[in-house]
């Protein structure tokens, strides 16, 4: 008599068809989120039938099937937290170019945070440092105005390899391991962590976004609005504002993280016109922030660094002792 075979066993790859059909369920997304489940059903039985005839033993392929269902979890999360779904209890649109957090309020599903939650714990419980369900993770708990949590997430990463070697940097690991996300979430991934506070952490990201692409227009109004309000923060007398921007980022006065702002502010300006970027919100605070510079004396950098700048820092130090201007 010969064994029945299920539907699983006869289309071993139709979890691929559900994840596409996921994805082009925009208009609804109770029936989204029942495509990305059906996803995930037929790649645990898969992941569960080969752990059991490997004895256990994790491969590539292993590896693999395990991201996919991190991402058909978090494409879940997605449509939870999706204003236009209507799903979220209480949403916070977090406008950063407008330094504001406005509370939009949805009542459509209460369950919306719950779900959330426990759709990213069935992510984590996959694998516990995948910086993508971190960074979502992060997202949520923003949302539930847990920032102390959100860092956390942003900064957990798996160990470094060869823990027995002194000579292992976990901080360059990290940014190895963030090097090779995709520039978008990166760009996410530094919004984040402006959020939270962690403007060192946001900039040595965005140089490595600019370092992979040196005219992407948002990565240079990030780093310019991140030096921008660590400006904000040393010219406030914050004594914690040089933390982890290194030796020479402790030397640094306000005037000098207004600068760098500028600097980035304005490439931003020149390669948004050159590109016909269509932000517009975008364009307009960074023109709202260079003015306000102006109106602090702050000049960009000449072309050439000769020594000379000291004196323009004293004057625009003179010109902030006779007026007080504020920076946002």
């Amino acid at each position: 008599m010969e064994e029945e075979q299920t539907p699983l066993m006869v289309y071993p790859d139709a979890w691929t068809s559900y994840l596409y059909l996921a994805q082009l369920t925009d208009d609804d997304p109770h029936t989204a989120i029942a495509h990305y489940q059906a996803a995930i059903d037929i790649l645990q039985t898969q992941l569960k039938g080969k752990s059991i005839s490997s004895g256990n033993t994790e491969d590539d392929n292993d590896s693999e099937i395990k991201s996919n269902i991190i991402r058909a979890y978090l494409g879940m999360v997605e449509i939870w937290m999706d204003p236009e779904h209507d799903l979220w209890q209480v949403y916070f649109l977090r406008e950063l170019w407008l330094g504001l957090t406005i509370p939009c309020i949805y009542s459509v599903d209460p369950a919306a945070s719950s779900t959330c939650d426990t759709l990213l714990s069935q992510a984590l419980q996959i694998d516990p440092t995948n910086l993508e369900a971190l960074q979502t993770l992060a997202s949520v708990r923003l949302s539930q105005e847990k920032p102390d949590e959100a860092l956390l997430a942003l900064r957990t990463f798996p160990q470094p390899p060869f823990q027995d070697d002194a000579a292992t940097d976990p901080q360059a690991h990290a940014l190895h391991l963030l090097s090779a996300l995709p520039i978008q979430t990166r760009i996410t991934r530094a919004k984040l962590l402006l959020e939270c506070g962690a403007h060192a952490d946001a900039l040595s990201l965005l140089e490595g976004v600019l370092a992979t692409d040196d005219a992407n227009v948002e990565g240079w109004y990030l780093m310019g609005w991140a030096w921008w309000l660590l400006a904000e923060r040393r010219k406030e007398g914050d004594p914690t504002v040089a933390i982890g921007l290194g030796e020479e980022g402790e030397q640094l006065e306000w005037q000098d993280m207004a600068r760098d702002a500028r600097d980035c502010l304005e490439t931003c300006q020149m390669l948004h016109a050159s590109q016909g970027h269509p932000d517009a919100p975008l364009l307009e605070h960074v023109e709202e922030l260079i003015g306000t510079l102006d109106s602090l004396g702050i000049q960009p950098s000449p072309a050439e660094e000769d020594g000379g700048d000291a004196e323009g820092w004293e004057d625009a130090s003179a010109n902030d002792e006779d007026e007080d201007i504020e920076m946002a």
